[in-house]
């Protein structure tokens, strides 16, 4: 019995049926609860290595067996959204929706006034841990940010010339052992319209949403582990540069139907949904008369296992 190849069977079709269902809306299943049980899988190939060292047919059933049951722990775990759980010696409460009371934290607040002479270009920079990070809304200010994590946990500097701002948050880890994946810290987002904006964010586990479709966007590069992405594009500039890096993730992203579009893509076994967009060759794909298109959008995604979706409006 090739009790390995029958493992790695069982967790391509964990992860295919699970994507299947959730772009059916059978299930709503969420990626980042299944990541913080990741030693599950240490667990199935401890118990492989233990009762299967001489191929038994026994051993191979055992093997097969826990495989069977973690998965179906993993299943259940990744329908449930997260409520709350133990870092150290604090509990930390799921946030539903506008609900702001966390255990343990402060509501910080940031604000960065628009220069005497509006930047060109304002640079966004993100570097952190698990969170939810969106995009509320505009400001007559340069930038406006509401975050709810443990107090001093944040960093936020600036750097302001006449042409040029660059905007940067980024967590300290030293204040910050007890960042999660259950979207309990946040940092709300309120950009001024009238720069060029770039944008690059990190982070490991959690959630980003973001409708850019009224800004003027020339670059959004995200790299990120276990994540839900949603992002919203618009054609205000001639060309928009997009790179999406991630691990175990879904990945929705949505542009213009009247951009041309072409998208670059590595993802291994991921699911891919890029309707109205032809295959031009394997990992190359464009909208119809996208050489000729007056706005492009171009989109290079990488990633390993999970959905990755790319829809025109």
């Amino acid at each position: 019995m090739k009790v390995d190849r029958i493992i790695w069977g069982l967790l391509f079709l964990f992860v295919g049926g699970v994507i299947l269902l959730d772009n059916f809306n059978v299930i709503e299943f969420y990626w980042r609860n299944v990541w913080r049980f990741w030693p599950v899988l240490l667990i199935v190939a401890g118990v492989n290595l233990l009762v299967n060292r001489k191929n038994s047919p026994i051993g191979g059933y055992v093997t097969i067996a826990v495989t069977v049951i973690s998965l179906a722990f993993l299943f259940w775990k990744g329908q449930q959204p997260a409520q709350s759980w133990w870092f150290g010696d604090r509990i930390y409460s799921k946030i539903e929706n506008d609900d702001w009371e966390v255990d343990h934290k402060a509501k910080m607040v940031y604000s960065e006034a628009m220069p005497s002479v509006t930047p060109r270009t304002a640079n966004l920079n993100f570097n952190g841990g698990g969170y939810k990070f969106s995009l509320e809304g505009e400001t007559d200010s340069l930038l406006f940010a509401e975050s709810r994590i443990k107090k001093n946990a944040l960093s936020y500097t600036s750097i302001i010339t006449d042409s040029v701002a660059t905007l940067e948050f980024s967590t300290n880890n030293r204040k910050n052992n007890s960042w999660n994946v259950d979207g309990s810290n946040q940092l709300k987002l309120y950009l001024n319209k009238n720069p060029e904006w770039n944008f690059d964010i990190n982070f490991g586990a959690g959630e980003l949403d973001m409708d850019l479709k009224d800004y003027r966007v020339k670059n959004f590069e995200f790299n990120g582990g276990a994540t839900d992405v949603d992002i919203v594009f618009g054609n205000l500039v001639p060309l928009l540069n997009v790179v999406v890096k991630a691990g175990v993730s879904d990945i929705k992203i949505k542009v213009p139907f009247d951009s041309g579009c072409q998208i670059v893509t590595s993802t291994g076994m991921s699911m891919r949904n890029f309707r109205n967009f032809k295959k031009v060759e394997d990992g190359l794909y464009e909208t119809e008369g996208y050489a000729a298109a007056k706005n492009k959008i171009n989109i290079k995604i990488e990633g390993g296992l999970g959905n990755f979706e790319v829809q025109r409006n």
